[in-house]
Formats: structure tokens, C-alpha cells, sequence
């Protein structure tokens, strides 16, 4: 896993880019097949990366393409060492 090179390597915080939970596959794509692959901003893709965070005494910056009423949203959240979670 990423988390785990990068702290081998030092760091403290690992940043992972926008829309990860999908990587930002939603060219050459229709709306509603993109839309589709959204997920709540506390579901197990979540938990994972949190749980890895408090295992490596690191923290994680994560994106993703949240489920949200009015429809699909970029959501980034600060995961692991002095995060809420």
C-alpha cells in the first residue's frame, strides 16, 4: 500500500489525489456510469485508510466521490495521527 512506502520513506502525511476512490475515471464514461461508483464518506474504503493511519502513527489525506442527496461530491478528509476519527 501507498501509506506503508510512504512512511518507510519518512513521511508523516500521506496526500492521495482527487477522486481516488475511483481514480478519476469519468472520461470516455456516461454521467450516470461515473455517478454510480460514489460512496459514502464513511464506508469501509474509509475505515481502511484510517485504520492504516493509526497503525503507522501517520496521518492520511484521502478523496473520494462521496453518495450525497443531491447528488455525487469530492470529499477529501484528514485520516490517522490527531484526526476526529
Amino acid at each position: 500500500m501507498c501509506c506503508r512506502k510512504a512512511k518507510e520513506r519518512g513521511a508523516d502525511i500521506a496526500l492521495f489525489p482527487e477522486m481516488w476512490s475511483n481514480g478519476y475515471h469519468i472520461f470516455g464514461r456516461s454521467v450516470d456510469e461515473w455517478k454510480a461508483e460514489a460512496i459514502s464518506a464513511d464506508s469501509d474504503f474509509i475505515k481502511r485508510f484510517g485504520e492504516t493511519a493509526k497503525e503507522l502513527d501517520m496521518s492520511v489525506g484521502i478523496t473520494l466521490l462521496e453518495k450525497y442527496e443531491n447528488g455525487p461530491r469530492l470529499w477529501q478528509g484528514l485520516e490517522g495521527r490527531r484526526s476526529r476519527s
